[in-house]
């Protein structure tokens, strides 16, 4: 296995295929009053969408997750991506936070940082840890899994 450092950098031909996407989603009929009742609310995804296309910023989203040092585990298998928080003592326990589904790496962030920085936010700072947040197989910018073995059923 060999770790390398990871920049996240989206292609912009993808951003504008999104975009593309977007604007030529073809939307089914809402049911008037049905809200969630039967399944994903229609008007909400629709709001949904247009702020993708209007408002949503993504270069500034990837600027800001790329203050954290990123990392990829290269194997014979696949790649995973991994966030390093390096405690700020010398001593730290190491921890790994893993996100589950619908979910990813990024909605870790901020717990990490308190793990890892305890006295940048109150806390002793003798509280630290070595913080790893890994994405799971198929997630962000980890690979899919190319074989049986990577689910959650255990035989």
């Amino acid at each position: 296995m060999q770790i390398q450092p990871f920049k996240i950098a989206v292609d912009p031909e993808d951003l504008l295929d999104l975009r593309r996407r977007l604007k030529q989603s073809r939307w089914a009929p809402s049911i008037a009053g049905a809200g969630w009742a039967l399944g994903m609310d229609a008007e909400y995804l629709e709001n949904l969408a247009q702020y993708w296309l209007q408002r949503f910023d993504w270069r500034s989203v990837e600027a800001a997750l790329n203050r954290v040092p990123h990392f990829q585990a290269v194997t014979d298998s696949g790649t995973i991506h991994f966030v390093h928080l390096k405690g700020s003592a010398p001593k730290a326990l190491p921890i790994v936070l893993t996100h589950g589904w619908p979910s990813t790496f990024a909605e870790l962030l901020q717990v990490g940082d308190m793990l890892a920085y305890p006295a940048a936010y109150g806390a002793a700072p003798t509280d630290v840890f070595d913080v790893v947040i890994p994405s799971l197989p198929g997630f962000t910018f980890s690979s899919a899994p190319v074989s049986n073995g990577a689910g959650t059923a255990t035989q």
